[in-house]
């Protein structure tokens, strides 16, 4: 990140925007690979995190670590991170990139200082294709595994196909503007904090698996609501319950992976478990606007714009449907 807060500190004064194409060739190459290496940088880091998790907290704890870590990850990105952001680029257009960097290194010095033993047992060294293929096998070979791998790349499908119809929905069939959209999707950030907080309460009053069974299917009236809802606040109530159910049923599942997965194999197995359940995220993003096009050739563009909420209220409700009974089973 300090690298590409120095790639446009070196590349001041900006120039004008071009009309023809890019106008800065050099500092858009530099902006896309330093882009690609943090994407691959945060992978790695995701992975080490979750898997460094059950080597510090006791397995009782895991619901109420993950959900208050993931709160703070919500709160931090999608609420605190982007106010501060637009406020320093409206100082000095590199300080976000500058600033990140260093509390990255901050972040850094503090991974250093955890107390405690992260490594796996001793093994030969392999090539990683072999680890890779290790990591597969256990999945392929768990049950469970292969349930909650599937129900979170399908749910992501479908979640990522409503929510980026959301802004033109709001835009032009619920006729709200920018700052509209923009509280609406902090009272969804909201909603993901309350769900990170209240997991472990929940898991006081429900059982682990009738709770992953009705957070998987409360995803579906909500994006029915937000189809027909006829105003914002609507919108913005349900987006609170999306968040908020989709935090509490990533707490259960990263929960059982960490409690069930091998410590020798975690790094391999949730480096098998993330390009389904993140691949998944783009496909729905082509889906959704797909299916708009199609759509609206037939029903026109304003209930155009509600069919990729309808398609993926159906896929969540099929998906909740199809995994209650191994949810059920699964989830001790």
């Amino acid at each position: 990140m300090a690298w590409r807060g120095g790639a446009m500190v070196l590349s001041l004064p900006l120039m004008e925007p071009s009309l023809e194409g890019v106008g800065h060739v050099s500092l858009y190459g530099s902006l896309l690979c330093l882009g690609f290496v943090i994407g691959c940088a945060e992978v790695a880091r995701d992975n080490a995190a979750q898997s460094m998790l059950p080597s510090i907290v006791p397995s009782g704890n895991l619901e109420r670590a993950n959900g208050l870590l993931g709160s703070i990850e919500t709160a931090g990105n999608s609420m605190a991170g982007p106010a501060i952001g637009a406020f320093l680029v409206a100082v000095f257009i590199p300080l976000p990139f500058l600033m990140v960097a260093v509390a990255l290194l901050f972040a850094a010095l503090l991974t250093g200082s955890l107390i405690g033993d992260f490594k796996p047992h001793a093994q030969k060294p392999r090539a990683w294709r072999a680890d890779l293929a290790e990591g597969f096998r256990f999945v392929a070979r768990h049950s469970m595994l292969r349930v909650l791998v599937l129900i979170t790349g399908f749910w992501n499908f479908f979640a990522e196909m409503a929510v980026i119809a959301l802004v033109l929905h709001i835009q032009e069939n619920l006729s709200a503007g920018a700052t509209t959209y923009g509280l609406i999707l902090a009272v969804g950030a909201i909603g993901g904090v309350v769900g990170g907080v209240i997991v472990a309460p929940l898991l006081k009053v429900f059982k682990t698996g009738v709770l992953a069974q009705w957070m998987n299917l409360a995803c579906a009236p909500m994006f029915l609501l937000i189809a027909f809802a006829p105003g914002p606040i609507i919108v913005a109530v349900a987006m609170f319950f999306f968040y908020l159910s989709g935090i509490v049923w990533n707490t259960l599942s990263i929960s059982y992976r960490q409690r069930n997965v091998p410590d020798a194999i975690m790094g391999r197995v949730n480096s098998v478990y993330r390009p389904f359940a993140w691949g998944m995220m783009p496909l729905g993003l082509v889906a959704s606007g797909a299916i708009v096009n199609l759509a609206q050739r037939s029903f026109g563009r304003e209930t155009a714009l509600t069919v990729p909420f309808l398609v993926a209220a159906g896929g969540v409700f099929v998906l909740a449907i199809l995994s209650w009974r191994p949810l059920g089973r699964g989830f001790k």
